[in-house]
């Protein structure tokens, strides 16, 4: 996990971000559910051993503010849809 000094807004860390959640406000980043914090931004990555996705409600109900992974979803709640979660990830450590 990796925490911010000040907040950010989740425009300035996922570039095609819906507009919608432009202004969330992002204390941290997390791939891992058990050091997300309220606030973090989670993403769901899929590993040799794990798929971050199968966490997502998890992650959601510990306060992420929103969810980036690959999975499309119907319900009105904060998931960033994205070809790749990896490559998105790497962009915020830089």
């Amino acid at each position: 996990m990796m925490k911010f000094i000040s907040i950010m807004l989740l425009k300035k860390i996922i570039k095609k971000c819906p507009k919608i959640l432009e202004d969330l406000k992002v204390r941290g980043l997390s791939s891992d559910t058990r050091t997300l914090k309220k606030g973090d931004l989670y993403f769901a990555l899929k590993g040799d051993k794990f798929n971050g996705e199968k966490f997502i409600k998890l992650a959601l109900k510990k306060g992420a503010v929103a969810v980036v992974t690959t999975k499309k979803s119907k319900k009105k709640i904060n998931i960033i849809s994205v070809n790749n979660v990896k490559k998105n990830f790497s962009f915020c450590l830089f």
